[in-house]
């Protein structure tokens, strides 16, 4: 893929945006499932995948889908990537630029009784896989105030996939 593609990632803008794998969930989603796979499966990618991900995690730092008040779910994929490219690079500023989103994000997207604002279904399950996603993350680099905040939304979030039908047990407090 790096040798097919990442040389557009410096294309302008208006031929970038035209291509999907360009569009920032895409990118988001390459970064973090590529990260978790390297973490779970303890892989050291090529010097040449580390240094694509780190211009796809620069590039979506830049393309944030954030709408102000029509912002949706996708900003937290967003910031999931960054974040977890933050841990796995070993890079502060990227970890606290995601931290800041979730902070000021979740309790906008997430209701208090724990179910996502947009009303899906099928996000629900997804959204709170991206929670407990970052929730691992956080705590292999013992971020304890993150993780202090995530816990509410991960315990309220796996209750509401459980009225949805899903029979959900969680190791969190």
């Amino acid at each position: 893929w790096i040798e097919l593609f990442q040389q557009e990632i410096q294309l302008p803008s208006r031929k970038l945006d035209r291509l999907l794998r360009w569009e920032s969930y895409t990118v988001g989603e390459r970064i973090a499932n590529s990260i978790i796979l390297y973490s779970c499966k303890d892989i050291t990618p090529s010097q040449k995948i580390q240094k694509a991900l780190i211009e796809q995690v620069k590039l979506l730092i830049t393309k944030m889908e954030y709408f102000g008040a029509h912002t949706g779910n996708h900003v937290i994929n967003n910031a999931r990537a960054i974040y977890l490219a933050g841990v796995y690079f070993q890079c502060e500023p990227w970890r606290k630029f995601a931290e800041l989103i979730f902070r000021r994000e979740l309790p906008l997207l997430v209701s208090s009784d724990g179910f996502l604002r947009e009303g899906s279904t099928h996000y629900q399950f997804l959204f709170t896989r991206w929670i407990l996603e970052i929730l691992f993350f956080v705590e292999a680099v013992y971020d304890d105030q993150l993780k202090s905040f995530l816990i509410p939304y991960v315990q309220n979030l796996l209750q509401k996939c459980s009225f949805f039908g899903a029979n959900l047990e969680s190791n969190h407090p």
